[in-house]
């Protein structure tokens, strides 16, 4: 059986898990939500220096779905 990357339609989670390969779970699952964010969050930030965008944002969209982006920090913004 295939392992992927899924979200969990009840929980809202990003599991890598066991599927029939169609995305239907059939085995086991481990719950990856924070590491697959802090992945994502420090690939915009690599990403964001490397194209040497300053105080720019960094980031890309999906037709239909709408836009991930990296905000640097800045004086103004409260970092959160």
């Amino acid at each position: 059986m295939p392992k992927q990357i899924v979200v969990t339609a009840l929980g809202n989670k990003i599991e890598y898990a066991t599927t029939n390969g169609k995305g239907l779970i059939t085995g086991k699952r481990e719950d990856i939500t924070d590491e697959a964010i802090k992945a994502v969050f420090q690939h915009l930030m690599e990403e964001h220096k490397r194209n040497d965008k300053g105080e720019e944002s960094f980031g890309y969209g999906f037709k239909g779905l709408g836009e991930i982006h990296y905000h640097p920090p800045t004086k103004d913004r409260n970092n959160l």
